[in-house]
């Protein structure tokens, strides 16, 4: 009879030298559970994900999460360490107890704090290519929070777009249906950032309303290829939303996604738009940013009369989490992801 794998996680824990919290879960790379060290004075919560060495490119996370850990980058999640086992590898890495961007955005974000976000999210991401990688599964799911600040998690799909003899191009068909960019479902080989470009509007969008497709495919779906014949005047609901909001923010949206990659804009050039420099908010309808003291970040303090978030169990948020797995997962993923609609908790 095979073991179940919270026992395992709970093995593999205590001879790391930690005690499992709670188990969270399987998804496609991996069973992850919230453990604590046994030997640390004051130990704080670790997540652990073990992962089986089997499953290809599990070194290729492990190598680009430790790299871009190093930098202790104010917008990356941090790898902690990493243990290779005889059959299996343990990733331990930050725990971000306040859930992710998905959980507020059900509290109806005001601008102040979509714009505050959404320049965190464009500068963890401006750190990873600078680094020559790209994320490729940029999401709310994977916008993880600590202490209302945002950190890029899940690097399972990440590569690197730039080697020794410079940039070049990385596999498409891979990402989440909702977010990944039009090219990524129909060339083999496409522009790595370009696509992270893509998915942060996509993100920019979700915070203020609904996405306006399911699937940036115009043969599988109608809005997308509607829009993709006239980008520049085509409308939804959401976009129209956005408008009645603010017309400056509907101008980066468009500026964004743009259906040929070579035309969208570059992170740089991102933040510096007007309504990303934008300033002056409304403070009696705004929540307010506060400075954290230790960091050269800010958080957000939400505003009087927002709806709470709601505290959800690490079951509920991990649950919620793998509903909004890739569509694809990559070749070598392949087999994982085809049993991975099988299993419940």
């Amino acid at each position: 009879m095979p073991v179940p794998d919270d026992k395992i996680n709970a093995f593999l824990a205590n001879e790391l030298n930690y005690v499992q919290i709670k188990y969270l879960g399987k998804g496609c790379f991996g069973n992850v559970s919230v453990v604590r060290s046994k030997i640390e004075r004051n130990p704080k919560n670790i997540v652990m994900k073990r992962v089986c060495k089997l499953e290809p490119g599990y070194k290729d996370e492990i190598e680009i999460h430790e790299d871009l850990s190093k930098g202790k980058h104010s917008h990356i999640i941090e790898m902690y360490s990493a243990e290779i086992l005889p059959k299996h590898a343990v990733i331990m890495m930050e725990c971000a107890e306040d859930g992710n961007l998905r959980d507020l955005i059900r509290c109806c974000l005001d601008l102040n704090t979509i714009q505050l976000y959404f320049k965190q999210m464009v500068f963890g991401l401006q750190y990873i290519h600078s680094k020559g990688y790209c994320h490729r599964d940029i999401k709310a799911e994977n916008l993880l929070l600590c202490n209302g600040v945002i950190k890029i998690a899940d690097f399972g799909l990440a590569c690197s777009y730039r080697d020794a003899k410079g940039i070049k191009k990385v596999s498409g068909g891979n990402g989440t249906r909702k977010t990944a960019a039009p090219e990524n479902w129909v060339e083999e080989k496409v522009d790595g950032p370009a696509l992270d470009i893509w998915s942060v509007g996509i993100v920019l969008i979700d915070m203020v309303t609904a996405t306006p497709w399911a699937i940036a495919n115009p043969s599988e779906d109608q809005a997308f290829a509607k829009y993709s014949k006239n980008p520049k005047k085509w409308t939804c609901d959401a976009f129209q939303v956005i408008e009645a909001k603010d017309k400056k923010l509907m101008k980066l949206v468009r500026s964004i996604l743009k259906c040929n990659p070579g035309e969208r804009p570059t992170l740089e050039k991102i933040i510096q738009n007007e309504w990303c420099q934008k300033a002056d908010w409304d403070e009696e309808k705004q929540g307010d940013m506060i400075q954290d003291e230790n960091q050269d970040v800010a958080k957000v303090r939400l505003p009087v009369g927002s709806a709470p978030v709601k505290k959800r169990t690490y079951e509920q948020k991990f649950e919620e989490e793998l509903m909004a797995l890739p569509a694809k997962r990559g070749r070598r993923q392949k087999k994982v992801f085809e049993y991975f609609h099988d299993f419940m908790f």
